[in-house]
């Protein structure tokens, strides 16, 4: 699995939609990865970065798509030529 993590790149609502959609709470989610609510809803809402050991976590646990997490990023974002941002590239065996 090959997953790209862009430094400039943090919209997650589509995780926070498939946590509603879902009816999974973010207290729920927060306290699976011993962190508190208001620190998984800033993470949720840009203000801060999930480590790639939560994003594994999170999907895993909670069923929420690996897609979800990038999905924004790669339908808004992928054609846009003068987008400047800086990619890791991460490969899990």
């Amino acid at each position: 699995m090959v997953i790209f993590l862009c430094d400039n790149y943090r919209d997650f609502r589509g995780v926070l939609a498939y946590l509603k959609e879902n009816q999974i709470k973010q207290e729920t989610v927060a306290n699976f990865l011993g962190i508190g609510r208001t620190t998984l809803n800033r993470k949720l809402n840009g203000a801060s970065e999930f480590k790639l050991s939560e994003v594994k976590l999170i999907h895993e646990h909670f069923n929420v798509p690996l897609e979800i997490f990038f999905k924004d990023f790669w339908v808004n974002r992928l054609n846009i030529s003068s987008l400047s941002i800086s990619c890791n590239i991460l490969i899990d065996n």
